[in-house]
């Protein structure tokens, strides 16, 4: 049995071109017609479905919690102290026009102090707060308050095709009481 991988590849193209509202069916059978005809369709066409149709991508990006960047508690990314723990908290917010799928966000204090956080999926502009507790042995001294950086990165396991992948990522430092 022979099989036509082009032709087969066309079906689908028109079949995911119609079924994802980035054509009408007009535009689709044009599109087909062309790719008989010999003409490349190629993503330039689909590009232009895309656009004409409108439809999206997902976009997640890190925000602080809180006002400011300093450092301290309760600025930008760092939590209140809480009986001398203090955590980093942020929003991961799905900047874009489609539905995010559930993803991972770590957060990296450095060495061996990550911890990989589930985020559930997420609408077009639905955002979830996340907290991370900072490990004690990430703490650092400093020469007035002990301190920890870090960095915060969405969909670390690259599972989402973004616009925009610069958006992914937060980092900062927090600030202890003095030592």
């Amino acid at each position: 049995m022979f099989f036509n991988l082009k032709n087969a590849l066309q079906s689908v193209i028109t079949a995911s071109v119609i079924g994802t509202g980035f054509a009408t069916a007009t535009e689709a059978a044009e599109l087909r017609q062309k790719s008989k005809r010999g003409h490349q369709i190629g993503i330039y066409s689909l590009t232009l479905g895309i656009t004409k149709g409108g439809g999206g991508a997902a976009d997640l990006a890190i925000f602080p919690a809180n006002g400011g960047s300093n450092g301290q508690p309760n600025s930008g990314y760092c939590g209140p102290w809480n009986g001398g723990n203090q955590s980093v908290r942020f929003y991961v917010r799905n900047v874009g026009n489609a539905n995010a799928t559930a993803s991972h966000v770590q957060v990296n204090f450095g060495g061996p102090y990550h911890g990989l956080v589930q985020v559930p999926a997420l609408g077009p502009n639905q955002q979830i707060l996340i907290t991370e507790a900072i490990p004690i042995a990430a703490w650092g001294a400093s020469q007035y308050h002990s301190s920890v950086d870090f960095l915060i990165a969405a969909d670390h396991l690259d599972a989402m095709n973004e616009p925009n992948e610069g958006n992914n990522f937060g980092q900062s430092l927090c600030m202890g009481p003095a030592t």
